[in-house]
């Protein structure tokens, strides 16, 4: 798990957006161009509010490995998998299609 501080901005119902550094961790995560940015030195990050956090409150926040390997699996592995898909669907049912001269 890595652990983070940030600052609340924001809360809706009972999500709240936290404002916090971008630290050392985010050069080895890969899912890090998913984060929304502020800023080159800040990103914002949304987590469930079960403290009842207020905008203002500067709160500790983890994300669990678990989370980061699925981040990294929607945006890495399952756009390779369409992609793979789609050739061969093309490939099997385009090839009727293609209209072939001799010349």
């Amino acid at each position: 798990m890595i652990e983070e501080q940030g600052q609340v901005i924001e809360v809706k119902e009972n999500i709240a957006t936290i404002r916090a550094e971008r630290t050392s961790a985010c050069d080895s995560c890969s899912s890090k161009k998913s984060c929304a940015t502020v800023s080159e030195e800040e990103v914002l990050v949304e987590a469930i509010n079960d403290i009842g956090a207020k905008a203002g409150d500067n709160v500790i926040f983890t994300v669990g490995a678990g989370t980061l390997l699925k981040a990294g699996v929607l945006i890495y592995v399952l756009p390779l998998l369409m992609f793979i898909s789609g050739v061969a669907i093309g490939e099997a049912g385009g090839a009727d299609y293609i209209p072939i001269s001799n010349k």
